[in-house]
């Protein structure tokens, strides 16, 4: 066989170096792949949609409760807020982007037919949702919302000093004892019912004056904080969060944070006390027995808030594929507070 002419060599040795090179970058992939495995891959942090929108009266401590949410999503490293002021930016595809949406509103919000039915699914399907403070002073007019968050606001009798009942054990309220005594607004709630929902918080009416004008319950049962199940989702409300001092409280940061972990799915519930939608309304402790140890809980507690959420979020990776797609428009959303 004749050599080949001189010239082909360059040819040669460009080939050399192409394999060489492929080779190369084949085994690095290979190599990075490797650790990554035996190292884990961070998953990038969950998506929290945070609506303040206000159609009915707005409350002052908004731009707070926002700046305060959107802090401590900086600080844990395990969730993005986006704040929105534009319930009309709801819609199937929004919703998508999103693993929890949390409610601080008031009135009858701009949501059609179409978005009141996207949001109920993108709830049924595994999104979580929490409700805040006038959450429940929302949409009178829509049935389905009062199923979803669990009862309406009736007034609010008291706005004091007040010793709160811890009922359950749950990431939201395993830090506070069998009481704490907090300052903030205080709500009752109508068509609403143990039978629907899981009473993590409770007012003790010892604390409080039963001859106040505004009362309109006639069993003494004023709940502040539950849970309940949507199909595959989970919801969870707080009626605290009233006042700016409540927002800068640890411990309600720490319930919130909690709430929030939950509805994701990385919260863990005890095993004593079931997800329910409904079941047989729970034995309430007899008034004034929740006390005992509420000066134990004073607030300025030095409590460091990212362990609160850190302790049951290991990996946002198994939450849920929800797609990621395009954010709300700028002009009706935003990640700093107003």
């Amino acid at each position: 066989m004749s050599p080949l002419p001189e010239a082909d060599a360059p040819n040669r040795a460009r080939e050399n170096t192409v394999r060489q090179t492929t080779l190369f970058i084949g085994m690095l992939a290979l190599s990075l792949l490797g650790h990554g495995q035996r190292s884990g891959v961070e998953a990038a942090p969950a998506r929290v949609l945070y609506l303040t929108q206000s159609a009915a009266f707005p409350h002052p401590v908004l731009p707070h409760s926002e700046e305060v949410l959107t802090r401590l999503a900086a600080e844990s490293d395990e969730f993005d807020v986006t704040v929105s002021h534009d319930a009309s930016v709801l819609t199937a595809n929004t919703l998508r982007q999103y693993d929890v949406v949390v409610f601080f509103t008031t009135g009858e919000l701009p949501m059609n037919a179409g978005q009141r039915a996207a949001l109920l699914s993108y709830v049924r399907a595994g999104g979580g949702f929490v409700g805040v403070h006038s959450a429940t002073d929302t949409f009178y007019e829509w049935p389905g919302y009062r199923d979803l968050i669990g009862g309406y606001f009736d007034g609010h009798p008291w706005h004091q000093d007040v010793a709160v009942q811890v009922e359950d054990t749950h990431p939201s309220t395993q830090h506070l004892g069998e009481s704490f005594r907090i300052h903030d607004e205080i709500y009752q709630h109508r068509e609403w019912s143990r039978d629907t929902v899981d009473v993590l918080l409770s007012l003790d009416v010892s604390s409080v004056d039963m001859r106040a004008r505004g009362i309109n319950r006639d069993d003494a049962d004023f709940a502040l904080a539950w849970t309940r199940q949507e199909g595959a989702g989970r919801v969870f409300y707080t009626a605290l969060g009233h006042r700016p001092e409540v927002w800068d409280d640890t411990r309600f940061q720490r319930h919130l944070l909690g709430g929030i972990s939950w509805t994701m799915g990385t919260g863990h519930h005890s095993p004593t006390t079931p997800l329910r939608t409904s079941s047989p309304p729970k034995r309430r402790r007899p008034v004034g027995s929740c006390c005992s140890t509420a000066s134990r809980w004073r607030r300025g507690e030095a409590t460091t808030v990212k362990t609160a959420l850190t302790a049951g979020v290991r990996s946002t990776g198994r939450w849920r594929a929800w797609p990621r797609e395009a954010t709300p428009s700028p002009s009706n959303s935003s990640t700093t507070s107003s």
